[in-house]
């Protein structure tokens, strides 16, 4: 594995695993009948870190399985099309 796959893959860790982390207090604040704004908040950072961990781990397994120049062409056109 490249010096920069690997830093893409142990940086897409640590991501995921702060917004795993992020569960514990949207826990206490939902538990604590918090204001809806304060749930929606955790529940945002709950929900979106761990998403953009996983598309580091898509988009590293794509830059493996072809060049890095053609993954990138791939997910803009992906993106684009919304």
């Amino acid at each position: 594995m490249e010096p920069a796959a690997r830093h893409l893959v142990f940086h897409g860790t640590v991501i995921l695993l702060v917004g795993l982390l992020c569960g514990a207090p949207y826990g206490r604040a939902i538990n604590a009948a918090a204001a809806t704004p304060i749930v929606r908040s955790w529940r945002v950072a709950h929900v979106s870190l761990p998403v953009g961990a996983i598309l580091m781990f898509a988009g590293n397994a794509l830059g493996a399985a072809t060049s890095l120049l053609a993954s990138l062409a791939l997910i803009y056109a992906a993106f684009a099309s919304l």
